[in-house]
């Protein structure tokens, strides 16, 4: 089927057009986001999560003029969306691992006053993915941003007492998984 009598179909609802688009598009976007995003699962994930989308959507076809470029446009675009959401998501882990790694010493537990900043880095990186939303919205607000307490309370739409009981939230949320690593290191330590 060319192009056009796939669009046709499409235009009028036929499952077995989608089917054809998918068989004869699949490989070469999915050779196209692999080149961009330099990763085989990534680029499967975005090029079916974007055939799913369109098979959800019929009514997009009808605005489609030319097919080819269409497609390559939507698998461009979601590329570099998650592109973005990655280099995103990465900033977001550096910035913070350097606020944890960089708290007040009177403010960290005793075994990580203890401990270089990378050491303490790799501690407390697995830990930063359980802490809640708002606790790290707080942290990014208040130590990445410099924003002040009123000024972080305004942004996210709450009290600027409840900016300082987050951060206390954050600090305590790291302070009791620590501990409780802490002791589990002591105690393979000790039974070794």
């Amino acid at each position: 089927m060319d192009d056009q009598s796939i669009l046709t179909a499409l235009r009028n609802g036929g499952q077995d057009a989608f089917d054809q688009l998918y068989a004869q598009y699949f490989r070469q976007l999915f050779s196209f986001a692999h080149a961009m995003l330099g990763s085989v699962q990534d680029a499967e994930d975005v090029v079916q999560e974007r055939f799913i989308f369109l098979l959800g959507r019929p009514h997009i076809w009808k605005r489609v003029t030319e097919l080819r470029p269409y497609l390559f446009k939507v698998i461009n675009n979601a590329c570099l969306r998650h592109i973005g959401s990655v280099e995103s998501a990465a900033k977001k882990e550096q910035m913070y691992l350097r606020y944890l790694s960089s708290w007040h010493e009177n403010d960290q537990p005793e075994i990580l006053r203890q401990l270089n900043a990378a050491q303490r880095a790799r501690i407390l990186a697995p830990l930063l993915s359980r802490l809640g939303r708002q606790c790290r919205r707080a942290i990014e607000l208040v130590y990445f941003d410099d924003k002040t307490y009123a000024e972080a309370a305004s942004i996210m739409g709450i009290s600027k007492d409840s900016i300082k009981t987050h951060l206390s939230a954050g600090k305590a949320f790291f302070r009791k998984r620590i501990d409780a690593l802490m002791h589990v290191v002591l105690m393979l330590c000790v039974f070794r």
